[in-house]
């Protein structure tokens, strides 16, 4: 195959707003982790792509049967049937015009990524889902256009001001953890709790749910690294 693994060193695919006009993309994501489905089909309904899902690799296989799909998103370890077998079945019946499909796995060594590509993945991309990597993911495998926003002055960054910001031990462990597995839902409970407890620290808050609503995880856990505990 001529599957690779994307580097997404394109800063633009942060900005992806949505689909552009005239552009349509329909999706099927295969994992049989209820929150897994949920984080990146909120990543793609929220650009306007239309999503269906499916649990485990049988399903898949039926979900591709019954109608078209542009993209699997396909998860490699799941119970039923894995990954590969479903793919390789949906390989044999559809052929050419079978969709592409992404292995998706959370652990991978570079040889494992390269197994899968070798056994015929267009592309791998890793969990936790950066929403960044699925959009060059996308657009590096189909023929779509995105809208982007135009990116905010850095200057704004700089403001963030952690003076007389201080969490205690247990919200920071917790905000942590929900940020580390990617749990948006919960990381937003938090944030709640965060706010009742020091009136509102400032736009620190408001500065998380934003990051958060993009998934860029590993920002919000560079700023829990910088707030002391009380």
């Amino acid at each position: 195959g001529t599957g690779e693994v994307l580097a997404v060193s394109d800063k633009k695919w942060s900005y992806v707003t949505h689909l552009a006009e005239g552009s349509r993309v329909s999706a099927l994501i295969v994992d049989d982790i209820a929150e897994n489905r949920d984080v990146l089909s909120r990543i793609l309904i929220d650009t306007g792509i239309d999503v269906a899902l499916a649990e485990n690799g049988r399903e898949a296989v039926d979900r591709v049967r019954s109608r078209v799909f542009d993209i699997v998103f396909l998860d490699i370890h799941m119970p039923e049937m894995g990954g590969l077998e479903a793919a390789q079945k949906i390989w044999q019946e559809l052929g050419e015009t079978a969709p592409k499909i992404v292995a998706v796995s959370a652990s991978a060594l570079d040889h494992e990524r390269q197994g899968y590509l070798d056994a015929g993945f267009h592309i791998f991309i890793d969990k936790p889902f950066r929403a960044e990597r699925v959009f060059a993911c996308i657009a590096e495998l189909l023929d779509v256009e995105f809208e982007f926003d135009t990116p905010d002055e850095p200057a704004e960054e700089s403001i963030l001001d952690f003076t007389g910001v201080s969490l205690p031990e247990d919200l920071l462990t917790r905000l942590r953890a929900a940020t580390e597995f990617a749990s948006v839902t919960e990381l937003d409970e938090i944030l709640d709790e965060v706010e009742t407890w020091n009136g509102d620290p400032g736009r620190i808050v408001a500065h998380i749910r934003n990051l958060s609503k993009d998934f860029k995880m590993d920002e919000i856990l560079d700023i829990l690294n910088q707030i002391p505990t009380t």
